[in-house]
C-alpha cells in the first residue's frame, strides 16, 4: 500500500508538470482529538504535524481545487488529573484532501474560504498509557492484517493567499469511526502554510514581441 501512495504522489507531480499547474510543499501544525459526532470534541487535543506536496487546479475565475498528498499526525489524549494517569493514541495517516478554494473577490490572491472532503489511510498506530510518569503500556499495533485502516471526512477553512505563499486555518472531522466499539471519530484543527511554484507559461501565454517595419527603397 505504501507503493500506491508513492505512485499517486509521482503521478500527481507529473500531471502538474504536464498541465503546467501551480504545485509545491505544504506544512502545518495541528491539534488532533476524538469526537463522538461532527466536531463534538470529547478528548484532550494532541499536538501533531502535517507535511506533503500539493497541486492547485484552476476551475474558473476565483475558484480552484486544492489537492495534497499529506503525512498527518492524528490521535487523541485523555488524562485523569487526580492520579496523573494519561492515555494517548497516536494515529499517523497518509491523507488526500480535495478542497474547493473560493476567492472572495473572484481574483487570485487575497482572502479565501475552503470546503471539501478527505480520504486517509492509516500507516502507523500506537497506544501509550502512563501513570504518575511511569509507562504502564506502550503498544505499537501490527496493522498488516487489519482491514479497517481507511478514514474519510469533511473539512472547511479560511485563509490568506499571496503570490507564492498561502496561510490557512482548517478544521477536519471524520465521518467514519477509527474505534468502532467506542464510536470515536478523528477531529483535527490545523494551521497550514503552503508554497506554490509558479506554473510555466505556454507559448500562447507569452507576449508576442513587436516587430519593426523594414524600410523599403521607395521610402
Amino acid at each position: 500500500m505504501r507503493w500506491f501512495w508513492f505512485a499517486l504522489l509521482v503521478t500527481s507531480l507529473a500531471t502538474a508538470a504536464q498541465a503546467q499547474l501551480r504545485h509545491g510543499p505544504r506544512l502545518g501544525l495541528g491539534l488532533a482529538t476524538r469526537s463522538t459526532g461532527f466536531m463534538q470534541q470529547t478528548g484532550i487535543p494532541k499536538p501533531g504535524i502535517l507535511a506533503g506536496w500539493g497541486v492547485d487546479i484552476p476551475l474558473k475565475a476565483g475558484l480552484k481545487l486544492m489537492t495534497d498528498l499529506l503525512y498527518v499526525n492524528k490521535g487523541s489524549a485523555s488524562r485523569n488529573v487526580y492520579v496523573k494517569e494519561n492515555y494517548i493514541y497516536y494515529l499517523n495517516y497518509a491523507e488526500l484532501p480535495l478542497m474547493l478554494k473560493l476567492d472572495t473577490d473572484k481574483k487570485d490572491g487575497g482572502f479565501f474560504i475552503s470546503v471539501g472532503l478527505y480520504g486517509a489511510y492509516l500507516l502507523r498506530s500506537r497506544f501509550l498509557h502512563t501513570l504518575d510518569g511511569r509507562v504502564i503500556h506502550d503498544i505499537k499495533y501490527d496493522l498488516s492484517e487489519s482491514t479497517d485502516r481507511f478514514d474519510y471526512g469533511a473539512g472547511f477553512g479560511f485563509g490568506l493567499e499571496g503570490r507564492r505563499m498561502s496561510f490557512e486555518v482548517r478544521g477536519e472531522s471524520g465521518l467514519s469511526f477509527f474505534d468502532p466499539v467506542l464510536r470515536f471519530r478523528n477531529t483535527m484543527y490545523a494551521i497550514h502554510a503552503a508554497y506554490r511554484f509558479p506554473g510555466r507559461k505556454t507559448i500562447s501565454d507569452r507576449p508576442i514581441p513587436a516587430t519593426e517595419e523594414i524600410p523599403t527603397d521607395e521610402e
